[in-house]
């Protein structure tokens, strides 16, 4: 099932691999440490739970991406959700920027409160590709996309932890020049993106998303010590205007 990606995310910024999610990082670690302050959000384990998401690329719009967001159960094995596709460069039509794939959650008929939470919490195994954790909330300005871009430097099972903090408002697919703070009270969709717009296949497993009232004690250090191009731009251009 494809939908609206004007109403439902708008496309990832383009971002070098190396910047994020560092495998020297604390946060990330081969196993979850849950506490009773979690909240699950998604367990992809349950097939109903990816089979609920939606999908959507530059497909819609003369590109030649595709993607799906899959239920996986191993043989003996965890069971989890599969991002995957491929990325195309090529396209015709109306496209105008093509190389992009995303999936979201159903949009609920409350939107979720998560305003005593400071991050969220991830179990994944990638592809060693930069992807994007993507919310849209209740904002007053509908189009707003908050976005935690994360690399993992690993082929294994990671836990990773994106603080609430560190989000990047995201205006027509670039950082917004006035970042506003993700309204966490008012959260409508989670999402999962593609964001380093290279040609090729992709695969991302996924077996949950829960947010944590605590995050750890090194989550800081996931976006000021390791700053994108476009986002050290960006900091330079926050600090001549204020």
């Amino acid at each position: 099932m494809m939908f609206n990606l004007r109403q439902g995310m708008l496309r990832s910024f383009s971002s070098t691999r190396r910047t994020f999610f560092p495998s020297t990082s604390s946060t990330l670690s081969s196993s979850s440490s849950s506490t009773v302050d979690d909240n699950l959000l998604f367990d992809f384990s349950d097939r109903r739970v990816p089979q609920s998401w939606i999908s959507g690329s530059d497909l819609e719009v003369g590109g030649e991406s595709t993607c799906s967001f899959c239920w996986n159960g191993e043989t003996g094995g965890g069971t989890y959700a599969v991002f995957s596709g491929k990325i195309g460069s090529d396209h015709s039509g109306k496209a105008v920027r093509t190389g992009y794939c995303a999936v979201r959650s159903p949009t609920p008929q409350v939107p979720v409160n998560l305003e005593h939470f400071e991050s969220l919490e991830c179990k994944i195994r990638s592809d060693l590709r930069m992807y994007s954790l993507n919310i849209i909330s209740d904002a007053w300005i509908k189009t707003d996309l908050h976005q935690g871009f994360f690399f993992v430097d690993s082929s294994d099972w990671v836990t990773i932890e994106i603080p609430f903090r560190n989000l990047v408002l995201i205006e027509k697919g670039k950082p917004s020049i006035f970042q506003r703070s993700l309204d966490s009270r008012n959260v409508l969709t989670f999402g999962i993106s593609v964001s380093d717009s290279m040609p090729g296949p992709f695969r991302l497993e996924i077996e949950y998303i829960k947010a944590k009232q605590k995050r750890s004690a090194d989550a800081d250090i996931l976006k000021r010590s390791f700053l994108s191009p476009d986002e050290k731009a960006l900091e330079k251009l926050r600090k001549k205007l204020c």
